[in-house]
């Protein structure tokens, strides 16, 4: 995603998360391989739950290869799927 379609739904992931994330970003782990609660799915890292009208939405992150700048956490798309709707 990119040009104003990326900033829309960068405001709406900021707004959701600031109204609805529960406040523990000290228990969101600083490591590069984050927290690897299930070793199955090592570049997922679950950083919150939002409750919603329709049921839980998963703050999911996920780490992707940029190439020369290495592995990075970006919002995964099955969070930001959900982002119009809860916003």
């Amino acid at each position: 995603m990119r040009g104003a379609d990326a900033a829309t739904i960068a405001s709406q992931l900021s707004a959701v998360i600031d109204r609805r994330l529960p406040a523990r970003l000290n228990q969101i782990s600083d490591r590069p391989e984050g927290s690897l609660p299930d070793p199955l799915k090592s570049d997922e890292d679950l950083i919150g739950v939002i409750k919603t009208a329709d049921g839980d939405l998963d703050i999911l992150v996920e780490r992707v290869d940029r190439g020369k700048a290495g592995k990075i956490w970006l919002f995964s798309w099955k969070t930001l799927a959900y982002i119009p709707e809860a916003f």
